[in-house]
């Protein structure tokens, strides 16, 4: 029966594929007119029967793109914004896809995927950090840390460069723990803020959305993961390159994409994105103050660990990025 189930999804896989052909660059330029699609899952569902943050900068800066190629290549180009029924099967329908087919699914890019998809330049920094209940303590060394996680429930999606970093957590810890898949980060948030003992990893985006929507989630300091940024794909096959590094790199797209972001996350958040997009990396002593609101949560959390642990030169560190 299980065999009989993933062969036909597989199949309705197949089909939705070959059904994903926006037109190609060529045919826009020759026939004057054509059709982009762009396919997507609901990445943050915290404001419901909304495109909420990701979601609605992607797509944004989506149709801003086609805006862009219709004032410079005079053409005319309908933007077809079109919602899968999973993240994976976001990936699946643009790898075979043909022509203008793209997708925007808050996709990390990754040396993998680049063996079977095309990626525009980044739009915005892709830092994953490691959350969990408010009932788990906030660790001050890896050692408390593999105490605290060990046995608990971890929260990911499928596929995704987030549970690769759960995978990643284990084996450096050395720990145990079993992972419970949900659809999308706005899940993993919620799923993580309602039961004790729940751990994951999110975005950083959405971290600073469930701050802001009062999640009583926690940051823990140790392992957050930085990729090289979060893209829109479209087929590897496709003639799409020209104008997708055309729009991503210059100033239009730069305008653009502060506009955008600014407009669905606050000018603190923006800022401390912006920020981390430039460094190399987010390394362990690397404590950064997300938000005034986490700081304010975890602020009184951190002076109860003071008294356990008063010698810890790592707590130093994180009280001074606070009190800051």
């Amino acid at each position: 029966m299980h065999a009989r189930l993933t062969l036909l999804l597989a199949f309705l896989c197949t089909v939705k594929c070959l059904f994903a052909n926006g037109d190609s660059w060529e045919d826009i330029l020759k026939n004057g007119e054509g059709t982009v699609e762009c396919y997507w899952f609901p990445n943050n569902v915290i404001v419901e029967n909304s495109l909420d943050i990701i979601d609605g900068i992607e797509y944004e800066l989506a149709v801003s793109f086609v805006k862009y190629l219709e004032s410079k290549y005079q053409v005319e180009i309908n933007l077809d914004w079109i919602e899968a029924d999973s993240f994976e099967d976001v990936v699946d329908i643009v790898r075979f896809g043909t022509g203008g087919t793209f997708g925007a699914s808050s996709i990390s890019i990754t040396e993998k995927r680049r063996a079977y998809l095309n990626f525009t330049k980044p739009y915005l920094a892709d830092v994953s950090v490691l959350v969990s209940n408010e009932s788990i303590d906030i660790a001050l060394s890896e050692m408390q840390l593999k105490d605290i996680l060990n046995n608990k429930q971890a929260i990911s999606i499928r596929n995704t460069t987030l549970v690769e970093s759960l995978d990643m957590l284990k084996s450096k810890l050395g720990i145990e723990f079993d992972i419970k898949y949900v659809d999308n980060s706005g899940d993993i948030i919620k799923a993580i803020n309602e039961q004790p003992g729940n751990f994951g990893y999110v975005d950083i985006a959405n971290f600073l959305v469930a701050i802001d929507e009062n999640s009583s989630i926690k940051r823990q300091f140790f392992f957050p993961v930085k990729l090289e940024g979060l893209s829109m794909i479209y087929p590897k096959s496709s003639d799409w390159t020209v104008p997708a590094d055309d729009y991503f790199s210059s100033r239009q797209f730069r305008e653009d994409r502060q506009r955008i972001i600014s407009k669905y996350l606050s000018e603190d958040a923006t800022n401390i994105i912006d920020r981390i997009s430039m460094s190399a990396e987010m390394g362990p002593l690397e404590e950064i103050v997300l938000s005034n609101r986490e700081r304010e949560a975890q602020y009184e959390q951190l002076l109860q660990a003071a008294e356990r642990d008063k010698s810890s030169e790592r707590l130093n560190i994180i009280l001074f990025g606070i009190i800051l």
